[in-house]
């Protein structure tokens, strides 16, 4: 009978512990980037808390400008521009990994986003982070 219920606690703690797992929450969000007839910038205010993210996506050509803002009161929140085909922040000069605002030529035609985060010692603590995202593409 022991046994049985330390397997049974066992079984409980792994459950709870792969599910506190930094990064693997269900708030975790992708938006479509749009822009207004006739203009080549857009702008999106949204929150982040936690261990959340929001990757901000939209498609771009080979040698195109990109130009990303980030406005935010909490000064451990980041973006990062990212290939979507390879997941991985782009290697730029400079990289546009865990910046505020960043501007260089796209290596690629293809799908890009802009991962808006915070560090992880903010997240662990899972403060509310307001923002504004400025992305122009020229």
């Amino acid at each position: 009978m022991r046994l049985k219920q330390l397997c049974g606690l066992f079984i409980a703690i792994l459950v709870l512990s792969t599910s506190l797992v930094p990064g693997q929450t269900d708030s975790n969000k992708t938006v479509k980037v749009h822009f207004k007839p006739g203009t080549t910038s857009a702008v999106y205010s949204d929150v982040i808390r936690g261990y959340n993210t929001i990757d901000y996506a939209l498609r771009a050509n080979e040698g195109q400008r990109m130009s990303v803002k980030l406005k935010s009161k909490n000064t451990f929140l980041y973006l990062s521009v990212m290939d979507r085909e390879s997941g991985s922040a782009l290697t730029t000069d400079p990289p546009p990994s865990e910046v505020t605002d960043w501007e260089g030529t796209l290596p690629k035609t293809g799908d890009y986003f802009v991962r808006v985060y915070l560090v992880r010692a903010e997240a662990r603590r899972k403060v509310n982070a307001p923002f504004s995202l400025t992305i122009e593409i020229k």
